[in-house]
């Protein structure tokens, strides 16, 4: 592969200016990112990365490892701060190699500068690179990829292939779906010099120095195995090869959910339609779009769809290929896919806002420098207030609240991301209540597991039926993992010899006090935190409506207390509350009453509601009209909005569908459902 005739290298000065521009994007972005990172824990995966980095061991499949030992060295203190200040680094690093790469692509300083820092200020990048993540260096790694193509198309060197190939290898060793589907943007460019490449490919050397150095940015997936018993360790870890596969290929995980459908996919697309829009600011919008199209017009064929297709791979390609259902809590986890995509929108940006400068002859370098700053302005005032998280402490006061309101020596059972990462976070790296074990349920994570989270669900009960019975410490969880219990909001004890009830823990209650003020003032932007909170919420719901309606004289007199009051005003009671009127013996309640309930919950139903929640109450509706005189004809109605919503086996409005077609010998409507469920039995 032998270089063009000459490489054109740039005067001493132009060098010079183009190091000062990389070198205050690298800074400005840096103390932006500083100013408006967490202090304290948050939800997301930032306490597994915290505790991975600090503690050593594997994250969740593909395993991240290259993340993993990175961030290992990078870690001095065990402070939120610093391992939230990896990923700030790893972002303004990506930024500055971005304006490289759109310094190729455009030849124009102030694009190259507009872009790299409108990128650094969009919405998704900008919320990644203030948290412990993977996202920020999945970024870095592909940029200099797509920079190394570049540069292989100007001068198609033996060198810049291997570079190439080993950018690649490490991008996959970190975030490997990312990767591939953004590099097909790369594949494009690369067809600049097909020539080049398809006289290259008939030579052994060519796929000798392409397998070596791809395979070289690999390596670091083979410190998977290395640990055989780690402290950290999601699904139990890799002890051998079959495990390693298994993790790298996430057949643990599933991307397709049995509620999902078509529908789905078009909200979906519907939503991410406006996220893009919503990236830059609204107000940018125009630019983009003139920038999109300045490209097509003037730029090589390649590198303009190039720059298309690393927008829709990981976009709207990447939607076609999950099956997510639409709820606010699916919309979280897909949210910062398209991290990589959207810097193709601050290219556009870019290149729309010098193609508006020429076109009004507007190129004085004063006025163009002005103008590119308030360009770039406009996106830092647009997602300012909304990716600032300097505040943010809703996970860390949860994880301290629960910790501290335990008994000396208690066993706590976490369980869940939004849980088992706070928790642990503080009490295994942080040292917060060193008295209490931390454990999880099916042996996820911790090293201190009763067995493999890959045995049976038979064989793992019985192991920890067993050790809850050979336990003599007071034992906890943060659902309602065992039977009997008592309830105290945001967790459940084990009662050994006794039956189900509900307590009061003062300290956690005092936590509802906040966590209504959170809901009241509408204080949350982040979709985490809002359905954490949903959930939060829900457990002190539960707690509440069953003192009131089991213990109506209980001496805690909850009747009289403003908390109480607060929470009576919320979705989570009121649902809570029709459950067990509607579980009540019959005549308990007048069928006007428990409609009556139900419109109330509709009314204040906050908008991420989850599928499930909703599906419920629009199941308890239906089984309201059933009573006393039955009204089927609105019962369907509602049932059937209960499985539109919630089309999974396990809702019971299918069988009570069922039932209510064959009460009206609807016989085409009862051959849908059986076709739609054909696995469900209504015995």
């Amino acid at each position: 592969m032998a270089p063009l005739p000459t490489i054109h290298k740039k005067p001493l000065s132009e060098s010079l200016k183009d190091l000062i521009n990389q070198i205050l994007v690298f800074f400005l972005t840096l103390v932006t990112y500083v100013s408006t990172m967490p202090r304290t824990i948050t939800l997301e995966d930032a306490g597994l990365f915290q505790m991975v980095c600090n503690l050593g061991g594997i994250s969740h499949p593909p395993g991240y490892p290259l993340f993993t030992l990175l961030c290992r060295e990078m870690t001095v203190t065990s402070t939120v701060f610093n391992g939230n200040m990896i990923s700030a680094i790893f972002a303004s690093l990506a930024l500055v190699v971005f304006y490289r790469v759109v310094l190729l692509l455009t030849t124009d300083r102030v694009t190259a500068f507009v872009a790299a820092l409108s990128y650094g200020f969009s919405a998704v990048f900008w919320s990644q690179a203030i948290i412990i993540e993977v996202y920020s260096l999945a970024a870095l790694l592909f940029m200099q990829a797509w920079w190394l193509a570049l540069r292989f198309n100007e001068a198609p060197t033996w060198s810049r292939w291997a570079g190439l190939c080993f950018a690649v290898g490490l991008g996959m060793s970190n975030h490997w779906p990312l990767m591939v589907l953004s590099c097909s943007g790369v594949f494009i460019a690369l067809m600049a010099r097909w020539q080049y490449l398809l006289a290259a490919i008939k030579a052994p050397r060519f796929w000798l120095l392409s397998l070596t150095c791809f395979a070289a940015g690999l390596l670091p997936y083979l410190s998977l195995m290395m640990n055989p018993e780690p402290e950290i360790a999601v699904h139990g870890g890799v002890n051998s090869w079959s495990d390693f596969f298994r993790y790298v290929s996430r057949s643990s995980y599933s991307d397709q959910q049995e509620t999902a459908g078509l529908v789905d996919k078009l909200r979906y697309m519907s939503w991410l339609s406006g996220e893009t829009a919503r990236q830059l600011g609204l107000i940018t919008l125009p630019l983009v779009v003139i920038g999109l199209v300045s490209s097509c017009r003037h730029w090589r064929v390649t590198a303009s769809l190039s720059v298309v297709l690393i927008f829709l791979a990981t976009s709207f390609i990447l939607l076609l290929l999950v099956g997510f259902d639409y709820s606010a809590f699916q919309r979280a986890i897909f949210w910062p896919y398209p991290l990589i995509a959207y810097s193709a929108l601050a290219i556009w940006y870019a290149v729309g806002v010098r193609a508006s400068m020429q076109a009004v002859a507007m190129v004085s370098r004063p006025l163009t420098i002005s103008v590119g700053l308030l360009a770039v302005s406009i996106v830092l005032t647009s997602n300012y207030f909304r990716t600032d998280r300097s505040g943010a402490y809703l996970a860390d006061a949860y994880a301290r609240t629960v910790l501290k309101s335990l008994p000396p020596e208690s066993i706590l059972f976490a369980n869940g991301d939004n849980h088992v990462g706070p928790i642990g976070y503080l009490n295994r790296v942080r040292g917060l209540r060193p008295d209490i074990e931390l454990r999880n349920l099916n042996d996820f994570v911790f090293s201190n597991r009763l067995g493999s989270p890959l045995d049976s669900d038979e064989l793992q009960s019985s192991r920890l039926s067993k050790f809850l019975e050979q336990t003599q410490r007071p034992v906890f969880a943060t659902n309602s993992a065992f039977t009997p219990m008592t309830r105290f909001g945001l967790v459940t004890r084990l009662n050994k010899n006794g039956d189900s009830d509900v307590g009061i823990n003062p300290e956690l209650d005092v936590f509802l006090d906040y966590l209504l003020d959170l809901h009241e003032g509408d204080l949350l932007h982040n979709e985490h935190e809002k359905q954490f909170l949903f959930s939060l919420l829900e457990k002190f719901g539960e707690q509440y409506a069953t003192l009131v309606n089991d213990f109506p004289h209980d001496n805690f007199n909850i009747a009289s207390t403003s908390r109480f009051k607060r929470l009576q005003l919320t979705y989570q009671f009121r649902l809570e509350m029709l459950k067990s009127w509607l579980d009540q013996p019959a005549g308990s309640r007048s069928k006007a009453e428990i409609l009556q309930l139900a419109d109330e919950a509709k009314k204040v139903m906050p908008s991420y509601t989850l599928p499930k929640s909703e599906g419920i109450l629009y199941s308890l509706y239906g089984r309201a009209y059933l009573l006393e005189t039955p009204s089927y004809e609105a019962a369907i109605d509602y049932f059937e909005q209960s499985v539109n919503t919630m089309p999974a086996r396990a809702n019971p409005s299918v069988c009570l569908l069922l039932q209510s077609y064959e009460m009206l010998e609807q016989v085409e409507a009862i051959a849908r459902l059986q076709n739609q469920f054909p696995e469900v039995s209504c015995n």
